[in-house]
């Protein structure tokens, strides 16, 4: 008989969810472009999964559906082409089931950074070569010094290598994770602009032109920290997950050949045409950490689908209904019988009924879909590149059911 889930509440919904965002605990781990809040994969993995069904997502990012997955106590696979996202999704996964983190020494690292920071005077920007007891750091100790040169006024620079150099040389395994997470999350807001810049910038790698703009990276660094200890202790109180997951950097289009064993439930929100850059967007990170060689870098964002880097090429539109149309074969090949996918679109004002209702197409007439219900909400803007959302006013959460 086939599993028909009661999804009729879903009718009175608030879609929107605006008091809603992607900025709470593990959620908040690292900064990411373009997250779809928690709230919305959770309502759906509630109501279209069962308890210990397995609950796929081949965009994953930072991992949003695996972890409101595992909260419900399914197990979950996550699936990205960005080697930053796949390590924050399985940082957080790790975090959520129990891995050992050594709590201590996060709490002896916020107090190294107190201390620094106590011998630190506002404006004093040459306070390493000042003091004995404050560090100063030769060229070869900061990973691709020159490049960073390039981004940061020096004693930002300083700041953070010093971080950089206590994370690699005093922590270990998850607590060293979590603290490269936290590394990286500070890296735009260091930079030597005068004024915060959207991540475009850094994705088109625009450089700071003049004198750079001293910003105190312990300060960030130790507001992180702060967070969250605070926030540790309470999510250890309420116990951890025993569920299972399994994070997976490789591309969408691949995901017959990955996965042994058919889902329960696909929830995922794929990329929107044309107004993200994943790969770039972590530029910044890739000066400090070995995730891409440059080879690998530019294969990556070549294969991203949908990049906003394209969007000039005149073949985007059919390049992107191309991409997806590979990825959603892959879906439907891998979802078992009368179980559920679940889209999330942006809806962009130029695109919007070319792209959804090709996607709707190749779903129901193409791979044998019903569509059960269609929700149209408006989105928040404060992940974008541009305030305008890069012309991305709703999303549309489609759900599908793959009949026998």
């Amino acid at each position: 008989m086939p599993n028909r889930r009661d999804i009729s509440h879903f009718n009175v919904i608030d879609w929107n969810f605006a008091k809603e965002d992607s900025r709470h605990f593990l959620h908040n781990f690292c900064w990411y472009p373009s997250r779809f809040i928690p709230i919305i994969p959770a309502h759906l993995i509630q109501a279209l999964s069962r308890e210990n069904d397995t609950v796929l997502d081949p965009f994953c990012g930072v991992g949003t559906s695996i972890i409101e997955a595992l909260k419900l106590r399914r197990n979950a696979i996550g699936i990205d082409i960005n080697p930053v996202g796949t390590f924050i999704a399985e940082t957080k996964a790790k975090m959520m089931t129990g891995k050992i983190l050594h709590f201590n020494k996060i709490v002896a690292f916020n107090d190294y950074l107190e201390a620094k920071l106590s011998e630190f005077q506002e404006g004093d920007t040459v306070l390493f070569s000042k003091n004995a007891s404050r560090i100063s750091l030769t060229n070869d100790q900061i990973p691709h010094f020159q490049e960073n040169v390039d981004w940061y006024h020096g004693a930002t620079l300083q700041m953070l290598g010093d971080v950089h150099c206590y994370i690699e040389t005093r922590l270990t395994g998850l607590t060293k994770d979590v603290c490269r997470l936290f590394f990286i999350s500070i890296l735009m807001n260091s930079s030597g602009y005068q004024k915060e810049k959207p991540y475009g910038y850094y994705a088109d790698n625009v450089k700071p032109q003049g004198n750079k703009t001293f910003k105190n990276a312990y300060k960030l660094y130790r507001q992180k920290l702060d967070k969250f200890i605070t926030d540790y202790t309470a999510f250890k109180k309420q116990g951890f997950f025993a569920n299972s997951y399994r994070v997976f950097r490789n591309d969408a289009r691949n995901l017959s050949s990955l996965l042994e064993d058919k889902v329960d439930l696909i929830v995922t929100s794929p990329p929107y045409l044309n107004v993200t850059d994943y790969t770039t967007a972590f530029r910044l990170a890739y000066l400090w950490y070995d995730f891409l060689s440059d080879e690998e870098l530019k294969d990556t964002r070549k294969r991203e689908i949908g990049a906003r880097w394209k969007r000039k090429q005149e073949s985007k539109l059919l390049d992107y209904i191309g991409e997806m149309d590979s990825v959603l074969t892959e879906m439907s090949a891998c979802l078992k019988k009368n179980k559920y996918l679940c889209l999330i679109l942006g809806e962009s004002k130029k695109y919007n009924e070319s792209v959804n209702t090709k996607i709707i197409e190749i779903l129901t007439k193409k791979l044998n879909h019903e569509l059960i219900d269609t929700f149209t909400r408006d989105i928040s803007k404060k992940f974008f590149v541009h305030p305008n959302g890069g012309g991305v006013q709703t999303e549309e959460i489609l759900i599908f059911r793959k009949g026998e």
